[in-house]
Order: C-alpha cells, then sequence, then structure tokens
C-alpha cells in the first residue's frame, strides 16, 4: 500500500482493538459469503482478494505498532 501518509495512519490506528476485530470479523464473513462452497483453488483465491489481504495486514502492522508505542512509551 504505497503512498500512505501520516493521516491514512493516524486513521487506522483509530479505534479499539474490539472494534478492529469487529471490523475485521466483517470482512472475513464478507469473502466467505462470496467465495463458492468446495472452491479450493488457492491461486484465484488470492486472486480474488489479495488486495483485501494486503490491507488488513498493513492494518495489521500499523495497529500492532500503535498499540506497542503505547505499551512501551
Amino acid at each position: 500500500m504505497a503512498g500512505i501518509t501520516p493521516t491514512d495512519i493516524v486513521q487506522m490506528q483509530q479505534g479499539t482493538p474490539k472494534e478492529w476485530f469487529y471490523q475485521t470479523a466483517k470482512i472475513a464473513d464478507f469473502v466467505y459469503k462470496v467465495t463458492p462452497k468446495g472452491d479450493i483453488s488457492a491461486y484465484r483465491y488470492i486472486y480474488n482478494y489479495s488486495h483485501i489481504l494486503e490491507e488488513q495486514l498493513t492494518l495489521a502492522g500499523y495497529r500492532l505498532a500503535y498499540v506497542l508505542n503505547m505499551i512501551f512509551d
């Protein structure tokens, strides 16, 4: 996710871990609902949802950094 600004980072780190959990659960629910049953093609799955995976990993990294900075400030 190139081009992330400091404002973007602040927005990503807003909320609580509980809210982050529910946001992630909502996304996971969406992905499971739109994936056909029995679809075991990993390549197609990755192709269809790699942008979501990248966004979630980016969010997780910035949020983890935020939590660690709060703990070890």
